[in-house]
């Protein structure tokens, strides 16, 4: 029975013990013949950095969990890692990695500055460099085709910053960067994001990488001073940022009223921070890539912090760090693309003649060109999210927008690509206050406004001592125009003027001295007659200006001299004249004795009325013509000129052509007027040059004088000097509107006078009559109408008392005698004179002198 029992259950234990051995040698034979070609992949970290470390864990990592899926694949990566922690460090690494290893991809650096060096490595050898954390623009695919960037571009955070300015209504920010690449390579980026939503950057503060605390906190106590109370931060996750916000802690910025955010790498690294540090940064606002949640990514999280490495470098281990999932799925794209590459090629690293010491020497990857095809090719989905490569770099994605309270980070809002932000979370802000800053403060320091110190010209700025306090009194238009700007600023800002002087009372310098005062922050704006110049932009903004300019020229009102005498024949032509006097002489000749009287008289008096109410008009309008003058009539004649002492007008003469010797300098409006009354022949000048407010100060006070010529030259005016990139330029230029709308006439007329005060000095000159001189021409031409008619009357008289009383004979009766024979033969004749003396006794004295009279007279 035993026999019958055991026999068959023995041939089965000893058909399945051979069955299980067969299948054992098998499976050992199949293992010995497929082994995995290992593919050389050199790695780049800094170790000593908490990113460095957690991302080389992360990598360890994603090898192992992606082999165990993946343990048919003929491929194995073998990572060759180096310490590199600079620039020297990171090239000759890869110089090394490069020609001893003979890797076929290179993963890193960790920064971007190194990685623009090794990439170029990369280029030469063609072999693909993929990093996972150097995000700075300055880096780009296609001016290196063989640099891949598995993270972000930098750039793409900076409209999710910009919404978040855009959504608070902020006019104004403060970049705050690091002065590395990764930090220089994103401003410009950041001022066109700002530029295009009508945000101003009026300061940008670099901070050394090396910089010291004392460092820091001098500049945080620049910016301390300022208005501007938005302050975003692009500093690395180095100890750097650590210590930054350590002293924005001590300079108490961290207060109410203030805003802080962060960009994406200092984000990254909020959950790994202490509470020590987050007491720090309460109410800082940061943004970063949205990570999906995923049982993947809960599970790697899970076991990631039962790893003693991690913990190390992590105090909360709450949250993962991006550059850690970024660095796990770069190890699944470089495994995948390996695998296909490898198919086609030989993945045995050949030797290398190892006395190779230039870069030339080494070798190109023959498969580099389809190697960085396939990694650009990569498509899965990573535990950071979706990866896809477009132009060398992942695409943008939603970010998250994250506010620092007390227990650490907490998610308020996303922005999503086209759309924005829809909506955000009640906001802790610094000062654990809930209501948003309005992005600016009043400063509480007075600003120092400097002035310059005049001896002349005090009429725009005046500075002396006032004896009420002992202390400085400043005035003039200048200072009126300024105060009333301020007053309407939507803030009160202190402010006292400190005039540009020595100990001694002294000025200090000229405008260019003072206006530099500007740029060396020994004063926070200048005041005064200082004028709009391209030169003294480039240190310096200035206000929008208040006063006209551009240089004009004055002159005397010289007339051209006119001939008196002829003036008496100005009324008329002398076609006129003499048709006037031919149709006259010939109504004397033609026309009878009692048409002369009735018609001729009127009409020669109606033409002495007309005649000499143009004459008179004549005299009245001048002796002459104004003198015309300009620019080249003065050099052509070598006159001398005059300007300002210490004005741009020197250097615009000189453009002019005019000669250096016939320069002449003055230094007040009564240094001016003697010289113009002088003229250049008499050692003074012919013309003065100066700006349009000061030639409008000396007409207003000798405009009866001079006239002005021009402007000849085009400025700007005069402006409110302020530091570059100060918010005062802006608020200053738009209040300067509506003092020029409503106050600067009565500004005006306080300190330069009006046209008003020139016409009243023009009632204190002698009454407008007409002298002598211009009359001496008609006087002559009556004079001696006057002789000829007393010539005529003379002759006509003589003539008739010839006619009328005879000579006497001595013998009477002869004479008698005489008379009655004489009588008797001409008795009709004698009887034809009698008539002709009776009936024209009148025309005989005055007829004969009175057509010609009229004659002369109507000429």
């Amino acid at each position: 029975m035993i026999k019958k029992t055991c026999g068959p259950s023995l041939k089965l234990m000893f058909f399945l013990s051979c069955l299980l051995w067969i299948i054992c040698i098998y499976t050992a034979a199949q293992t010995i013949s497929i082994t995995p070609t290992p593919f050389q992949v050199g790695v780049m970290l800094d170790l000593d950095s908490r990113v460095g470390k957690t991302s080389n864990t992360c990598m360890s990592m994603a090898l192992s969990d992606f082999y165990d899926v993946n343990n048919h694949y003929s491929t194995r990566l073998t990572l060759h890692t180096i310490n590199s922690t600079d620039v020297v460090t990171a090239v000759i690494s890869a110089y090394g990695l490069l020609k001893d290893v003979r890797v076929q991809v290179i993963v890193g650096p960790q920064k971007s500055e190194q990685a623009e060096f090794v990439a170029g490595l990369g280029n030469k050898t063609h072999v693909p460099v993929v990093s996972f954390s150097a995000s700075s623009p300055s880096l780009s695919h296609s001016q290196m085709p063989y640099f891949v960037r598995m993270t972000q571009n930098d750039t793409y955070q900076l409209e999710a910053i910009a919404s978040i300015v855009q959504l608070f209504g902020w006019k104004e920010v403060v970049l705050i960067y690091e002065g590395t690449d990764y930090g220089h390579g994103i401003i410009p980026y950041f001022t066109d994001a700002f530029q295009r939503i009508n945000v101003r950057v009026p300061h940008r503060s670099v901070i050394a990488p090396s910089a010291k605390d004392d460092e820091i906190l001098k500049e945080l106590h620049k910016l301390s001073t300022m208005s501007t109370r938005v302050f975003i931060v692009h500093i690395s996750a180095t100890s750097l940022g650590l210590r930054f916000f350590q002293n924005v802690k001590d300079v108490e910025l961290m207060s109410e009223g203030n805003a802080w955010i962060i960009t994406e790498e200092l984000t990254n690294m909020l959950g790994s921070l202490n509470n020590s540090v987050i007491d720090l940064m309460r109410g800082v606002l940061g943004v970063k890539p949205y990570i999906p949640r995923s049982r993947d990514l809960n599970n790697f999280r899970a076991r990631l912090m039962r790893m003693n490495t991690f913990q190390e470098n992590t105090a909360t281990g709450h949250n993962l760090d991006l550059f850690c999932l970024h660095a796990y799925d770069t190890i699944w794209a470089l495994a995948m693309a390996a695998e296909k590459v490898c198919g086609n090629h030989s993945c045995r690293v050949s030797k290398m003649d190892k006395t190779a010491t230039y870069l030339a020497e080494i070798e190109k990857s023959e498969m580099g060109s389809e190697l960085l095809k396939e990694i650009l090719n990569s498509e899965f989905e990573g535990l950071s999210g979706d990866i896809r490569l477009v132009d060398g770099q992942l695409q943008p994605t939603i970010f998250q927008i994250l506010n620092v309270v007390g227990t650490g980070e907490r998610e308020i809002g996303f922005w999503i690509p086209k759309v924005g932000i829809p909506h955000l979370r009640p906001i802790m802000w610094p000062g654990e206050v809930m209501d948003a800053p309005n992005g600016s403060v009043v400063p509480t320091k007075k600003l120092k406004i400097g002035v310059p110190v005049k001896c002349s010209f005090t009429e725009f700025v005046k500075v002396e001592v006032d004896l009420s306090n002992n202390g400085t009194k400043v005035t003039g238009y200048c200072i009126d125009v300024f105060d009333a700007v301020m007053k309407l600023l939507p803030y009160v800002v202190p402010y006292e003027y400190v005039p540009f002087r020595k100990p001694n009372g002294d000025r200090a310098g000229n405008y260019t001295n003072l206006i530099h005062q500007v740029f060396l922050q020994k004063y926070d704006a200048v005041v005064g007659d200082v004028t709009i110049t391209a030169k003294r932009s480039l240190s310096v903004d200035f206000s929008r200006p208040y006063t006209n300019g551009g240089i004009a020229m004055l002159v005397p009102n010289a007339y051209e001299k006119s001939n008196m005498f002829m003036i008496f024949f100005a009324p008329f032509t002398w076609g006129v004249w003499f048709t006037s006097g031919t149709k006259v002489v010939d109504g004397l000749k033609t026309a009878p004795n009692f048409i002369l009287k009735i018609f001729l008289a009127p009409f020669c008096f109606f033409m002495i009325w007309i005649y000499c109410d143009l004459y008179m008009k004549n005299l009245n309008d001048d002796s002459g013509q104004l003198m015309a003058v300009d620019v080249k009539d003065l050099i052509r004649n070598g006159d001398y000129v005059g300007y300002q002492k210490d004005s741009l007008v020197e250097k615009v003469l000189m453009e002019l052509n005019f000669d250096e010797s016939k320069l002449r300098i003055y230094d007040s409006l009564e240094e001016y007027e003697e010289a113009l009354d002088k003229g250049s022949k008499n050692g003074g000048v012919a013309a003065i040059f100066d700006e349009m407010p000061y030639i409008k100060l000396l007409l207003t006070k000798f405009g009866y004088k001079y006239r002005t010529v021009g402007p000849i030259y085009q400025l700007d005016g005069f402006g409110f000097v302020f530091p570059r990139g100060s918010h005062l330029t802006a608020d200053v230029s738009r209040a300067i509107l509506p003092v020029l709308e409503e106050k600067l006439v009565q500004i005006e007329t306080a300190w330069l006078g009006s046209e008003k005060a020139w016409s009243d000095q023009n009632k204190d000159l002698p009454p407008n009559t007409i002298p002598l001189k211009k009359m001496w021409g008609i006087f002559a031409i009556v004079g001696v109408l006057l002789v000829i008619v007393l010539v005529l009357f003379l002759l006509a008289s003589i003539d008739k008392l010839s006619a009328t009383n005879p000579p006497v004979p001595p013998n009477v009766d002869n004479v008698e005698a005489l008379e009655e024979n004489v009588m008797a033969v001409d008795a009709p004749q004698a009887e034809r004179q009698r008539q002709y003396v009776s009936d024209n006794d009148s025309e005989t004295l005055y007829g004969a002198s009175l057509p010609a009279f009229l004659e002369l007279a109507i000429v």
